[in-house]
């Protein structure tokens, strides 16, 4: 895409046979004389002194003979010889500043083009932020050239200074200051100050320089027939007279050859942009309009430039364009206000990075929208005031826009045979296909585009995403739900309200089912529970591979009434055979481990508190069970799905061995514990096949494994789960969780189990329900008899 250049600097200015002086500009009758302009030297008269005008200081001069009064040239412009006379050029000026062309609002022809972030070239005219009209017919055309000559030019002589040929120009000599010759200009010699001489200077064959304005009509400035003159170039010569106008104005003392200076008091030079507009509106927009062909070009140095903060607004331009990968912008200014407020919009040609020919990576498009900046004036200029919001709305001084690809999801997730998941009657599997559709980032189909801030960690903000362009998908993903056992696991959890079952391959870590009873969340997945006397697995190892229980399994443990830990009374359930009606559990010391294991006797794992403290407890899970990690199981990226505090001690500790506690975990994760010991060893769930970013943890030493299914076994024949009716090769354990606010103070039941004879593990949870083998343990036993 093609974009404007303000073209040309000063330097390389065509000034050679400009337009000549208006028709009539000539010989006229001496005038009286008249105040000077503003910033124009004055010439002295023969008249009682005056005050300077305001901000100027007056060279004390030796009375002269009366003459015309003639303004010297505003410093930094070149003095023009009047040539053929022509149809009067209309012009208007502040009072006391040089006159500048209007740069027109808006956008017009006139510019040569220019390929954004590339060199100027003589392309076609295109738009232009504030171009001028054409101009008029048979206006001569500009020459090549610095500097003009044989018309009122500059042209350098001994390194010192200009000669204007034709008798109308300043001769330095050595280096000094400017001789008028003909008797009617300044003269300084040997670097001395500035002289008046007598007589006002008189271009060659016409009138003193400021007759007409002592007529009574302003008489065009030379610039401004310059500016006129090529007005066919358009924006070129509107940003070159500005520019020469603003840095003309930055060097007091004018535009003086080999160094030389001159003594005679200037005006203040003014800071800021120097708009030829009067009106603080008028005045906003030719102030924004340089601004912004400034931005719209390329040129981030010069656009910075023209606000009060150059630093932060070039680096906040360049972090746009890189950021966008922009390759093309286009700028119009909108309305201003007389508060200085000027709307403009902005069509921005943006593109991910990566390569273009990944459909399916690289996305491009045009960003649209509308912002505002504010200019105002201050030290006799004017000033954008910098506010990064007004490159995007909301961007900030630690904030850029960025242009990132929306990688193609999936058109379609299927079950392991085929069928949709979208159209299955259980609710996680409906969320299972949206979640993969959106978060799975294939290699099929067409990316997407968005817009968004993005700070300077690279983290996008909050709230900024903008989207151009939606992904387009035709993948499709195949998961690993087995839709025979789903079946199982929907009709199981359908017997009991606030029911959830999820089903894992031991071998592999695949989740074959993920079941929840109607109307209730996916706790199967994303449950945060107590996992109750189910987590004693954990514990369990823990003791074994720590060394606490001398004996394994067989080490003798009483389960005393109650456990008092830092003050805090730790009881037993009413459910084992040493209880009675309205009493607790209790073991006595010559128990075996194993039969506290598996009639689920809690303080035959809170004594051990003080020996687990140091983060052992969590330690065990995380090695071995590959727990308190986070799992990528193929829903578009890594989650939690198990939470327990590192280093507890006390009684947190305590409770936290007997599952309760602040330990939060699921389905999910409670399956993944009994595949785990099935196999020995860690198989990260999965519900799409291919991962290859997957957690992993330590095998299970023999010795361990070996006994953990000894007491699991034990669970099912003898202990709490004896009633359930699981067949021979079965293994698992119950739970029942008092720690949450349940409804109606009934516990939350679990069952965890595995039968290495099917390769299944599956856990269940039954909310406010009853101790786990009367709620979970029917559920999951229906499962393992169909299957």
């Amino acid at each position: 895409m093609s974009f404007e250049n303000p073209g040309n600097g000063p330097e390389g200015w065509n000034n050679a046979q400009r337009p000549g002086p208006p028709s009539g500009y000539g010989q006229q009758p001496p005038q009286p004389p008249q105040q000077p302009a503003e910033g124009y030297a004055q010439q002295p008269q023969a008249q009682p002194p005056r005050q300077p005008a305001d901000g100027q200081a007056w060279q004390a001069q030796a009375p002269q003979q009366p003459q015309q009064s003639q303004p010297q040239q505003p410093a930094g412009y070149a003095q023009q010889v009047p040539q053929q006379p022509q149809a009067p050029q209309q012009s208007g000026e502040a009072y006391g500043q040089p006159q500048q062309p209007v740069p027109a609002p808006g956008i017009g022809p006139g510019a040569p083009t220019e390929q954004f972030g590339a060199p100027p070239s003589a392309a076609a005219p295109t738009e232009q932020i504030g171009a001028l009209p054409a101009a008029a017919p048979g206006a001569p055309a500009p020459n090549p050239g610095p500097f003009a000559s044989n018309g009122g030019g500059f042209t350098p002589s001994n390194g010192g200074g200009f000669t204007s040929s034709n008798g109308g120009g300043f001769t330095p000599s050595n280096g000094g200051g400017f001789t008028s010759s003909n008797g009617g200009g300044f003269g300084a010699s040997n670097g001395g100050p500035f002289t008046p001489s007598p007589g006002p200077f008189t271009p060659s064959g016409g009138e003193p320089f400021g007759a007409a304005e002592q007529s009574g009509r302003r008489p065009p400035r030379t610039k401004v027939a310059v500016a006129t003159g090529i007005g066919v170039v358009g924006i070129i010569g509107l940003a070159t007279v500005l520019i020469m106008s603003q840095n003309s104005s930055a060097a007091p003392g004018g535009n003086t050859a080999g160094g030389s200076s001159h003594s005679a008091s200037a005006s203040p030079t003014p800071s800021g942009f120097q708009p030829t507009a009067t009106a603080p509106a008028a005045a906003a927009a030719q102030t924004a309009a340089v601004f912004l062909n400034a931005w719209q070009s390329g040129n981030f140095k010069l656009a910075a430039s023209y606000t009060d903060d150059s630093a932060a607004a070039q680096s906040a331009l360049s972090s746009y364009t890189s950021g966008l990968n922009l390759g093309g912008l286009k700028i119009k200014p909108g309305a201003s206000t007389a508060a200085g407020t000027v709307s403009f919009s902005v069509a921005a040609d943006v593109a991910s990075g990566g390569s273009s020919t990944s459909k399916a990576s690289y996305a491009s498009g045009t960003w649209t929208y509308t912002s505002q900046l504010t200019a105002y004036k201050k030290d006799g200029g004017w000033w954008i005031k910098w506010d990064p919001s007004l490159v995007v709305p909301g961007m900030t001084a630690t904030t850029h826009p960025v242009a990132v690809a929306v990688k193609p999801g999936a058109a379609k997730v299927t079950d392991s045979s085929g069928a949709d998941l979208s159209a299955s009657t259980q609710t996680a599997l409906q969320n299972i296909s949206a979640t993969i559709k959106e978060n799975t980032k294939s290699t099929q189909g067409t990316a997407g585009l968005e817009i968004a801030l993005e700070d300077s960690s690279g983290n996008v903000v909050s709230g900024s995403k903008q989207v151009l362009s939606k992904a387009v998908s035709t993948a499709t993903v195949k998961t690993t739900i087995d839709p025979t056992v789903e079946a199982l696991a929907i009709s199981a959890v359908g017997e009991l309200p606030r029911s959830s079952m999820v089903v894992i391959r031991p071998s592999t870590g695949a989740i074959l089912a993920v079941a929840n009873s109607a109307g209730l969340s996916d706790v199967a997945l994303t449950g945060t529970l107590a996992p109750g006397s189910s987590f004693k697995v954990v514990s369990t190892t823990g003791l074994l591979v720590d060394g606490l229980l001398p004996q394994g399994i067989d080490t003798k443990v009483g389960c005393p009434l109650v456990e008092t830990v830092q003050g805090v009374k730790i009881h037993n359930s009413t459910t084992s055979a040493n209880s009675s009606a309205g009493t607790e559990d209790f073991e006595p010391n010559t128990t075996p481990f194993s039969t506290d294991f598996a009639q689920s006797c809690n303080n035959a794992f809170t004594q051990w508190w003080q020996q687990m403290a140091g983060g052992k407890l969590a330690n065990a899970a995380t090695t071995y069970y590959g727990l308190n990690e986070e799992w990528d199981i193929g829903l578009g990226g890594k989650g939690s799905y198990f939470s327990m505090p590192s280093h507890q001690s006390g009684s947190e500790l305590a409770e936290e061995l007997y599952g309760q506690g602040e330990i939060e975990a699921n389905p999910l994760t409670m399956a993944s514990v009994a595949a785990t010991v099935d196999t020995g060893t860690f198989h990260q769930p999965y519900l799409v096949p291919g991962l290859t970013d997957m957690a992993t943890a330590t095998s299970l030493p023999s010795s361990v494994k070996s006994q953990l299914w000894s007491v699991m076994r034990e669970v099912i024949t003898s202990g709490t789960a004896s009633a359930v009716g699981f067949g021979s090769g079965v293994y698992g354990k119950t739970g029942t969780a008092e720690a949450d606010a349940n409804k109606d103070n009934y516990p939350n039941g679990w069952m965890i189990v595995f039968d290495p004879s099917k390769d299944l593990a599956i856990a269940a949870e039954v909310t406010d329900s009853n101790f786990g083998a009367k709620t979970a343990g029917p559920e999951v036993n229906y499962v393992l008899q169909h299957s």
